[in-house]
């Protein structure tokens, strides 16, 4: 969500939006320090928010949002219920990827 929001101030302030992305990259490498995260899982997340800030600031890509914004009010629980099981099945999608990581790195 930071890195996301980091990546979103950049074509607004770019001085801000630099200062708010080194805080972000700071964060992130205590967080692999401390091993709550691996690094892949930051290089997703960075990859992940740079795709849907450059997804959003495209036309059809407003389009699309504006499309999600009306489904979660006209059937709010399937909405967040797609949500929820997307969500999840991004989290444990990489599990694979983490256990092959981890042996590599042993």
């Amino acid at each position: 969500m930071f890195t996301s929001l980091a990546i979103a101030i950049l074509p607004v302030r770019l001085d801000i939006g630099l200062l708010a992305l080194g805080c972000t990259v700071a964060a992130e490498i205590s967080r692999i320090y401390l091993r709550l995260h691996y690094p892949t899982n930051i290089i997703g997340s960075f990859s992940l928010a740079a795709s849907l800030v450059l997804l959003a600031q495209m036309q059809w890509g407003q389009a699309l949002g504006a499309w999600f914004v009306s489904w979660e009010r006209s059937s709010a629980a399937i909405f967040y219920m797609c949500a929820f099981f997307l969500s999840y099945q991004l989290t444990n999608g990489f599990r694979d990827v983490r256990e092959i990581a981890a042996q590599l790195l042993r």
